[in-house]
C-alpha cells in the first residue's frame, strides 16, 4: 500500500497465499501495476526480456504515467485519509 500511496507503479509476481488476490487488486481493480508472471506459470522462468518490458512500461511509458496518476487510488486515499493522496499534505 505504501508504493501505491506514493504513486509508484507495481510489478506483480504472485507466488503463494494471498498474492493472487493482491495481483487482481493491483492490476484489475486499482490498475496501478502489471503482471510479470502469473501464478499458473510458476514453473516457468521469467526472461530478462519480459522483466525489462514490464519495467519499461511502468517507468517510461504513458501507460505507466497513467498508473501513477490513477484516480481510483485518489478516491480511496480520500476515503481513508481525507486527502486525495495519502503522502501529500
Amino acid at each position: 500500500m505504501e508504493s501505491i500511496s506514493m504513486e509508484v507503479p507495481l510489478a506483480a509476481w504472485p507466488m503463494h497465499s494471498d498474492h493472487p488476490r493482491d495481483t487482481v487488486l493491483i492490476t484489475k481493480i486499482l490498475e496501478v501495476g502489471l503482471v510479470v508472471k502469473d501464478l499458473a506459470q510458476q514453473d516457468e522462468l521469467v526472461t530478462l526480456d519480459r522483466m525489462e518490458k514490464v519495467v519499461r512500461i511502468l517507468m517510461e511509458s504513458k501507460e505507466g504515467e497513467e498508473m501513477r496518476k490513477n484516480k481510483r487510488v485518489e478516491f480511496w486515499c480520500e476515503k481513508c485519509c481525507g486527502r486525495k493522496w495519502c503522502h501529500k499534505k
